[in-house]
């Protein structure tokens, strides 16, 4: 009997069930998997024997994938609603290196004038922060209201495509996936394409869910949030795409925690309120609020947990 995981994320995808489609591993093509389970919103997931990936089958279109992010900071993103200023406010008090994926990033490459792709930039906030550095920074996005963030913030290459659309003559020395990868439904396109427009040398960074982390959590929480992932990577997934891509692999660790914070609330209850948007616009709030976090808020190690996978691959020269 297969085990149905109870609700925890109140977002629930409007997919058409009626147009879901079956999928062999979207990593390996291996047909050899297990049902892991069956998630809250009906989806099954399945583990692959080969790879060992985690992964959605039948699963939704990349048709309907596509027209699903072409709204999503509107209609699903879990973050309030902000406006351009405010987020050029909170980017521009940031401190790049906090961010451990762009310590790590530094350690390997000189960020000073390297071209950066980011692969579904969001809010641009990973983007801003190497522009910082000096870095040239491009970005695709399929959801316009993250393109005018992006232009808004003075980050003006970018494109409304997806990659696998994307032409460009330009080869990239980085190539960034932030929680990306457990989207797509074809995900070793995707990888492809970014591995071809790598120059030799270059680097690919992907920071995705761990599949894995299922085995060591009771609650299965992976497989329970964010109901718009279609596979979920796991350590023994990165060496495979690695072999198949002829990448090395530079860095992988698994590290982190969910972030559960409003998860059970409605779509319609994380905006933000017009008091606290007025507060927070009034001069020094953020600088206040930084100091704050920094003085009174114990921070954890930001190495402990095991919910995310972080991986650094380099194309061979």
């Amino acid at each position: 009997m297969t085990l149905k995981l109870p609700p925890l994320d109140a977002r629930f995808p409007r997919w058409d069930f009626a147009k879901l489609i079956a999928r062999n591993c979207p990593i390996c093509e291996s047909s050899q998997q297990t049902i892991a389970c069956e998630r809250p919103d009906g989806l099954s997931v399945r583990g692959c024997h080969t790879c060992h990936t985690f992964y959605v089958s039948p699963s939704p279109s990349h048709e309907q994938l596509i027209d699903f992010y072409s709204r999503y900071d509107d209609e699903h993103r879990r973050d309030c609603l902000v406006s351009a200023k405010e987020l050029a406010v909170s980017y521009e008090n940031s401190d790049p290196f906090l961010d451990i994926r762009i310590r790590e990033l530094a350690s390997y490459i000189d960020l000073s004038q390297a071209r950066v792709l980011d692969v579904g930039f969001g809010r641009a906030s990973f983007l801003f922060c190497l522009k910082k550095l000096g870095a040239v920074p491009y970005g695709l996005e399929v959801d316009t209201r993250a393109i005018e963030y992006a232009k808004s913030l003075g980050i003006l290459n970018v494109f409304p495509t997806s990659l696998d659309d994307y032409v460009s003559d330009i080869k990239f020395d980085v190539i960034t996936m932030l929680d990306l990868i457990e989207h797509p439904f074809a995900p070793m396109k995707m990888l492809q394409k970014a591995s071809d427009l790598l120059r030799p040398g270059g680097l690919l960074l992907i920071w995705t869910p761990n599949g894995e982390s299922v085995r060591f959590d009771g609650k299965q929480v992976a497989f329970r949030v964010d109901l718009e992932h279609m596979q979920y990577l796991t350590a023994e997934s990165c060496l495979f795409i690695a072999d198949r891509l002829n990448l090395r692999i530079l860095h992988l660790e698994t590290l982190g925690f969910p972030d559960l914070s409003d998860i059970d609330k409605p779509f319609r209850k994380r905006h933000t309120g017009a008091v606290k948007k007025t507060i927070r616009s009034m001069p020094g709030f953020s600088t206040l609020n930084r100091i704050r976090r920094t003085l009174f808020v114990e921070k954890p190690d930001e190495r402990r947990g095991l919910y995310h996978l972080f991986v650094i691959m380099q194309k061979s020269d």
